[in-house]
């Protein structure tokens, strides 16, 4: 017989899949819990996360204009210069904030869905309540680490047989790069005349070129992460609200 779960041929005589390992007799989803809709949420999300790092990209070849700016106005002790290139920085860090805050309400609110998901999921069996799905990227320190712990868990329930531990490390290894190395470019600040301008010029162009190479990878790593989430996360609770019509229908009949 088929297995519900992975759709491997098993004797008639096996409760147990021999391919996942899973009960075939157990539901796909609990069918007394809510199941959630991912898809169209998650292309969003992985729509503003792309984004993003676009604008990381833009961000990092604009330093070099920024620093050229810097230096013609030292070399030509032009303040209206420097001036011109801090604006240009300004708003560059300005539009990736509100890019980046836009993506992050888009990627919490489809992360909390797809942890919850997973309460429905007989087999999965969570160890962090859904709650730190939203609680986790917004508390002090446990941000460090609770979102990749939930997200390993979310992409082994969801994409059971594939190795996903190696993607979530590298995507959330990038993440926290590109996040220090962005709250660095902040913190930044120009002391003195215009050799100390010229000198932060330089220091930012050196940390946006590893925020954006930081951000870009982990951004193509978590829209690979949300797509491959969400499609088989929406598989499977349409496989088992078909089974559930088709067994209503023949006790129907």
């Amino acid at each position: 017989m088929r297995c519900p779960h992975c759709s491997a041929e098993n004797p008639v005589n096996s409760s147990r899949c021999r391919t996942c390992g899973l009960d075939r007799t157990s539901p796909l989803i609990w069918p007394h819990l809510p199941a959630y809709a991912v898809r169209k949420l998650g292309v969003v999300a992985a729509a503003a996360v792309a984004v993003c790092s676009l604008l990381a990209v833009v961000a990092g070849a604009l330093s070099f204009e920024s620093l050229w700016l810097a230096r013609l106005g030292a070399a030509q002790r032009d303040p209206g210069l420097v001036e011109r290139a801090h604006r240009l920085e300004e708003g560059l860090l300005r539009a990736e904030g509100v890019a980046m805050l836009v993506a992050g309400v888009l990627v919490i609110a489809w992360f909390s869905r797809a942890r919850r998901n997973l309460d429905a999921f007989p087999e999965a069996r969570p160890s962090i309540s859904a709650g730190w799905a939203i609680g986790g990227w917004l508390v002090p320190f446990a941000h460090f680490v609770l979102p990749y712990r939930i997200m390993k868990q979310i992409a082994a329930a969801s994409l059971r047989g594939r190795a996903t531990g190696r993607l979530v490390g590298w995507w959330w290894g990038a993440y926290l790069v590109g996040m220090l190395t962005t709250r660095l470019m902040r913190r930044l600040r120009p002391d003195g005349g215009f050799p100390a301008h010229v000198e932060y010029f330089v220091r930012m162009r050196e940390v946006q070129l590893v925020a954006a190479v930081a951000m870009v990878a982990a951004g193509v790593l978590l829209v690979r992460l949300i797509v491959l989430i969400s499609g088989a996360q929406t598989d499977r609770i349409a496989r088992a609200r078909a089974a559930r019509s088709l067994s209503g229908a023949r006790l129907g009949g």
